[in-house]
């Protein structure tokens, strides 16, 4: 379905659904107000009123799952929504120099409740935020590796976490002026005895230039929650010039949930699944590709052993880190996400620097005696990615930044990261 420039990727069963989604997603408000640290004061006669429409819509939430199951057996493509300009109004972009710059942030923009799980509430008001602080950037670029400011340079914004509907819109309004195409709400339904994709991916990607062209692949291997949102890889293909493209692609995989082992094996297969489907959708491009952008929440980190094998995968081989020599983490704990010390983009980033393992999540290893998952409270989890692969002879330099701006508005460290291309 098409409106004013904006495509909305097809839901049969929305109406039948709405409402429940909604109560439901109140009554987790309430159940886990408590959950915060300061805790949030919980109204229990809201929670009692919510419960009762819950009951009340989930005759007519029955039949949209049933709307669901049968759309799945006809049609099982993904789907993105997307924004673009009028195609009388499309009128390409030149650029200025030689230089593309991506910006990638986890922004846990989750259902209320569920936010309130990771203690980072208001999912609304933060989007807001977010999206206000992106659009009137204007920080210059700086030698040093944390930078408090984001840059008023960037081409393209990569979200991961984009899952609420409210906070995808705000942002929609925000940010569309700057930067005219954009991609969101991508999804795959799955109904099986293993899986069902009651969310969408939470990958979300903004352009200044025109994207060419667009694919969303969702991960055939997740389990846990991570099985219930239809995570994957968001593919774009962004025209920088008159006859040449960039691939960007943003991922978020599987998260270290119940057992750091496994999901560090699930990982391995889902960069067996990237590494596929980026060479399939750059087999599709229409353009003259100038390089390939991975970025996004990896829940890889570089400095576990655990995730030996994930780092050792062909991604990494073919794929340049720009920040492999630093040992900053870019993940905050969940308990320390709303406290004094983080609340501040100078406060954050001396945080970052002093490697405190009181707020920034520390790596993990197994105990070779015990069989055990134990810290090694290092204060330097990173999580979050953007890596670079020149798709001609010529090199590409590049540089990357962490930023300290969003501070508290998420529980991760947006990275940015500068190509000087050739063309």
């Amino acid at each position: 379905m098409s409106r004013n420039g904006i495509y909305y990727r097809p839901q049969p069963w929305y109406y039948f659904t709405k409402l429940f989604w909604y109560n439901i997603g109140k009554v987790l408000e309430q159940i886990f107000a408590r959950k915060c640290v300061p805790r949030l004061r919980a109204n229990y006669f809201a929670l009692l009123f919510h419960i009762i429409l819950t009951t009340n819509f989930t005759p007519l939430a029955s039949i949209g799952f049933f709307i669901c199951v049968i759309y799945e057996l006809f049609d099982r493509s993904a789907h993105v929504s997307s924004i673009a300009p009028e195609a009388s109004a499309k009128v390409f972009l030149k650029r200025k120099t030689k230089s593309i710059s991506v910006f990638t942030n986890n922004t846990c923009l989750m259902p209320e409740g569920l936010s309130r799980v990771n203690n980072l509430p208001f999912t609304t008001d933060r989007a807001t935020l977010i999206g206000d602080i992106i659009i009137n950037a204007c920080g210059k670029r700086q030698d040093e590796v944390i930078n408090e400011d984001i840059p008023g340079d960037l081409d393209v914004i990569c979200l991961q976490e984009v899952f609420n509907e409210d906070a995808w819109n705000i942002l929609n309004e925000k940010l569309r002026s700057k930067y005219p195409y954009i991609l969101f709400d991508a999804h795959r339904v799955r109904v099986s005895s293993l899986k069902f994709t009651m969310v969408n991916s939470g990958l979300y990607i903004a352009s200044k230039y025109p994207i060419v062209q667009s694919m969303f692949y969702p991960f055939k291997n997740s389990y846990s929650e991570d099985a219930l949102s239809g995570k994957g890889v968001l593919c774009a293909e962004i025209q920088i010039a008159e006859k040449s493209s960039i691939i960007v692609a943003t991922t978020h995989m599987q998260a270290p949930t119940s057992s750091f082992v496994k999901s560090s094996a699930t990982r391995v297969e889902q960069y067996k699944e990237m590494e596929d489907c980026m060479s399939e959708f750059g087999d599709t491009a229409e353009l003259d590709v100038q390089a390939e952008i991975l970025c996004g929440d990896f829940n890889t980190d570089p400095r576990s052993p655990i995730d030996d094998a994930c780092l050792k995968s062909q991604i990494f081989e073919d794929f340049r880190d720009p920040l492999a020599h630093c040992e900053l983490g870019s993940c905050l704990k969940v308990v320390s996400t709303r406290l004094e010390q983080v609340q501040t983009p100078s406060g954050l980033k001396s945080v970052l620097l002093d490697q405190d393992p009181k707020y920034v999540w520390s790596s993990s290893r197994v105990n070779r005696e015990t069989g055990l998952v134990e810290s090694l409270e290092n204060g330097s989890t990173r999580f979050d990615y953007i890596l670079v692969r020149p798709a001609t002879p010529s090199p590409i330099s590049v540089t990357a930044q962490f930023h300290t701006k969003l501070a508290g508005l998420t529980d991760h460290v947006p990275i940015s990261a500068v190509l000087n291309l050739q063309s």
